[in-house]
């Protein structure tokens, strides 16, 4: 019955039922409208659902994505996602990366699948083909999709280059036209390790009830980190992001003209703009701080790439069991990955599956007395942990 009404032409209309839910989704060969009458139980996302509608549509003869299909249908997913949480604050977990990134989505999936709640609220953007497949092969109970194709994102791009800021754009712009469909969001990167669950924080869980607009992450630094970032979607909070699209989108573009995407491209990032733009009296956006010692950075691991004015790991040692270690103050994803590995902090097989129930538990023990003991289960740093970073002496 389903394969007919794909191939009806001009329109088709679909129910998808679970339980007393009733997703309706009407197709037309030149756009895609989308309802959804929807109770409080969960959401039916079933995989061939998502196979036609987020990527190549499957109807009649198929076609690849404009990025305005992709920004309305992932505005779509995005609102099932949020009308789906029966949270009183109910926001959606959302990351965005690229093929590169896929080893760190699978072990954090494995690292959280016993978590309340994340998988179940969590929307992945991911730029590859190939890595979007094996993600919806071993993280099944996440929701996640493509960038469209033709656009120069699907490959893996170094810090710095054209590649990797266009990426960074797509971000912005993704972001934007989310919380402009009123979805409060937490942005998160896969590269943490989340020792506790912090959907049970009542800084999160609570948010909606603080005045703040942006509750932030940062490793002692002026700049608002967004590798752990949640916002609300008030006037405030739209009319700055508005603001770091239009700005740092010029600035963006003006560096991009007439490079490769593999050239290297100078250009203030997003996370310091963002920052000056909050500081601005004009937008009046309420920002509140995570606790640095419950949201910690990268320098807890062997004291990061420190330089001298920054905080000795020692110091953020001494906090209590944190809720995530973030694994940043290193250089490159081959680094990040061998010291995850190094402190028990990695938990995907080569396969990228989550190992069995008992062993899995096993892995999240060890983990955790990493945390207590501030000890890595495979020793002290080797030398040739992360090539392309500041030698020991060099570090403080």
């Amino acid at each position: 019955m389903k394969e007919e009404l794909l191939h009806m032409v001009p329109r088709a209309v679909i129910p998808f039922f679970k339980g007393v839910l009733s997703t309706i989704v009407v197709f037309t060969l030149g756009n895609v409208l989308m309802y959804a009458m929807r109770s409080p139980v969960s959401v039916c996302t079933c995989a061939a659902y998502h196979d036609e509608m987020l990527d190549p549509l499957r109807i009649g003869t198929p076609r690849t994505l404009g990025n305005a299909d992709f920004l309305r249908l992932l505005t779509f997913e995005a609102n099932l996602l949020q009308n789906s949480i029966s949270s009183p604050f109910p926001f959606v977990l959302l990351s965005m990366g690229n093929s590169a990134m896929k080893e760190m989505y699978q072990s954090w999936y494995c690292n959280t699948a016993h978590m309340k709640e994340v998988h179940e609220r969590t929307l992945i953007i991911m730029s590859g083909e190939e890595a979007k497949i094996e993600l919806r092969k071993t993280s099944p109970n996440v929701v996640t999709i493509g960038v469209p194709t033709g656009q120069g994102l699907q490959e893996s791009w170094d810090f710095d280059t054209c590649g990797y800021w266009r990426l960074v754009a797509q971000r912005v712009r993704v972001v934007g036209e989310l919380l402009r469909s009123g979805i409060a969001l937490l942005l998160w990167e896969p590269d943490a390790f989340w020792v506790q669950n912090p959907l049970e924080d009542p800084l999160l869980s609570r948010f909606r009830e603080n005045e703040a607009d942006v509750l932030y992450y940062t490793d002692g630094g002026e700049s608002i980190g967004f590798g752990f970032l949640l916002l609300k979607p008030t006037p405030a909070v739209l009319k700055v992001w508005t603001a770091l699209e239009v700005s740092w989108g010029s600035l963006l573009q003006k560096e991009l003209e007439g490079k490769a995407l593999s050239d290297t491209c100078h250009v203030l990032g997003e996370q310091t703009v963002f920052t000056m733009l909050l500081k601005d009296p004009q937008f009046a956006v309420k920002v509140k701080p995570l606790p640095m010692k419950r949201y910690v950075s990268g320098k807890w691991y062997d004291g990061g790439v420190l330089h001298s004015e920054l905080v000795p790991s020692k110091t953020v040692n001494e906090a209590p069991l944190p809720v995530i270690i973030n694994n940043n103050w290193i250089i490159g994803n081959d680094a990040k990955t061998r010291r995850a590995k190094r402190w028990g902090h990695w938990f995907a097989n080569s396969t990228g599956e989550c190992a069995p129930r008992t062993e899995h538990q096993q892995m999240l023990r060890t983990a955790t007395l990493s945390v207590k003991t501030k000890w890595p289960v495979w020793g002290e740093e080797p030398p040739d942990e992360c090539p392309r970073c500041p030698k020991s002496d060099e570090r403080l």
